[in-house]
């Protein structure tokens, strides 16, 4: 049976490679007529929302999809061709209008995702630099060989988006599949596990676009990995699972939650590995982080920490998708927080349209698996238990903190799902299995699962074409009327 489990293995990582694979190969922007509007006859423009406008002459074809890409794309382009992380520039006329020029304002690189220094009236992109000093890189190397973006943009675009997302992706449940193997108690609980790995998750929507859940994601399972495989916790194993786990915070920064808990862990079980192994290799990640951000900008603070905050200028400049004029109405995801409520937002963040637990109700198995782990708190001395207890608390401490603190309420814009929280899939994936071995051993409890597995892989498939759109959930209810901030 053992064989036969393997195989099955087999066949669907093959299956889910194959798919993402294709699914790079045919990425290309669309517009849809049902999100976009004629240009309005407004007579007092100030005072109406932004919409979608049909694009007056043909756009230009190009394989990215949201401003998210976009303003990555734009960075890895200047980077190596320019030399520099400005993305574009403003001359102000003596009149007060302004020129705007630049790699983010050429062509298929429009995107709401810059800022500009008030001072220098330079634009940067909004994303954190490590990531996209990493992907220019590789490009420089395709620029090297003579393939340029702009002449090669199907080829080159498609090629890195697929070794940043499909390659790492497949390492993840190539190495799943042995923890599922290991860890498993039942066939049934072993072979749905990782069927809702392969299928039933956002990892896979968001291979085809440029992003930072799918790296954050894999870093941060690659770390628990090496705490999983058994053996003593050496100098070498610590070092690889902190280097992961820095990457993982570097890549997403509530990640830095799942960092300090595991030093915390660590530092019980094993000091002096952790100390002089862990903790070298988890600040390195996060160092070149700050220091590239400082290259940058001028600054080790984030660029998005500026939204709403000190320095909001960067984001509020004339023109920018997020200045408010007196007496503008804003409609749209961006400005929900203009029509509900924290309360109402931590909800739909849970359950409603954007919900992590109504849109891939996996994860409801997942936490009924983490807290009933938590009974043996008191006696759990092995590392896969004491793991599971650390997710669960990093788990609680980052949704409390965009359902209750954050003050960006915008579900992270378009998108099809709460992607500020993908980097715990493959964390939440180690909880589904220990349920799933329950679920096995009755007709309900696996019809529970099968049923929450096909709604998971529902949401995840709804939008293959494009991850930068809304939910389906979100298309109901704005159907239906039920969301106040429209498209």
């Amino acid at each position: 049976m053992e064989d036969l489990r393997r195989s099955c293995y087999r066949i669907m990582w093959v299956v889910t490679l194959a798919v993402m694979t294709a699914r790079i190969c045919s990425a290309e922007r669309v517009y849809e007529p049902s999100i976009h509007k004629p240009d309005p006859s407004n007579p007092n423009p100030e005072t109406v929302t932004a919409v979608r406008i049909w694009p007056a002459t043909r756009p230009q074809p190009m394989p990215t999809f949201g401003s998210n890409d976009r303003s990555r794309w734009a960075t890895i382009r200047a980077l190596v061709e320019d030399g520099t992380f400005v993305i574009g520039k403003r001359e102000t006329q003596p009149d007060g209008t302004w020129r705007d020029t630049g790699r983010i304002f050429e062509p298929g690189y429009d995107s709401v995702d810059k800022v500009m220094d008030p001072k220098t009236q330079l634009f940067y992109s909004t994303k954190p630099p490590l990531l996209t000093v990493l992907l220019a890189g590789e490009y420089w190397l395709l620029h090297q060989c003579g393939l340029p973006i702009d002449a090669n943009r199907w080829l080159v675009m498609r090629f890195m988006v697929w070794t940043q997302n499909v390659l790492p992706l497949g390492l993840f449940l190539w190495l799943f599949a042995r923890t599922v193997e290991q860890n498993g108690r039942t066939d049934w609980g072993r072979l749905f596990t990782y069927a809702a790995a392969c299928f039933g998750t956002f990892l896979g929507t968001f291979a085809i676009t440029l992003n930072n859940h799918v790296p954050a994601a894999v870093a941060a399972y690659l770390a628990v990995h090496v705490l999983l495989t058994g053996g003593q916790l050496t100098l070498l194993r610590l070092a690889t699972c902190g280097l992961f786990a820095g990457l993982a915070a570097s890549f997403e920064l509530p990640a830095a939650a799942f960092l300090a808990a595991l030093f915390l862990l660590l530092m019980w079980r094993a000091p002096a590995a952790t100390l002089f192994g862990f903790l070298p290799a988890a600040l390195l990640p996060i160092a070149l982080q700050l220091g590239l951000n400082y290259t940058a900008v001028g600054d080790v603070q984030p660029v998005y920490a500026k939204i709403g905050a000190a320095g909001r200028e960067w984001y509020e400049y004339p023109g920018s998708h997020w200045e408010r004029k007196p007496g503008q109405v804003k409609r749209g995801i961006d400005w929900a927080k203009d029509y509900e409520s924290r309360g109402t937002y931590a909800f739909n963040l849970l359950l409603g349209h954007h919900g992590v637990f109504s849109l891939t109700p996996i994860w409801l198995l997942a936490f009924a698996a983490m807290i009933r782990n938590l009974a043996k708190i008191t006696s759990t001395k092995d590392i896969c238990s004491q793991v599971l207890i650390l997710i669960m608390i990093v788990s609680v401490v980052v949704i409390v903190f965009y359902a209750a603190i954050t003050r960006t309420v915008n579900y992270g814009g378009w998108t099809s799902g709460a992607r500020w929280l993908f980097w715990l899939t493959p964390l939440w994936l180690l909880a589904v299995l220990r349920i799933a071995d329950d679920l096995a051993t009755s007709k309900i409890g696996r019809a529970i699962g099968l049923i929450c597995l096909a709604v998971s892989v529902f949401s995840a498939s709804y939008p293959a074409w494009n991850p930068w759109r809304h939910p389906w959930l979100y298309n109901w209810m704005e159907y239906s009327g039920m969301i106040p901030y429209g498209k």
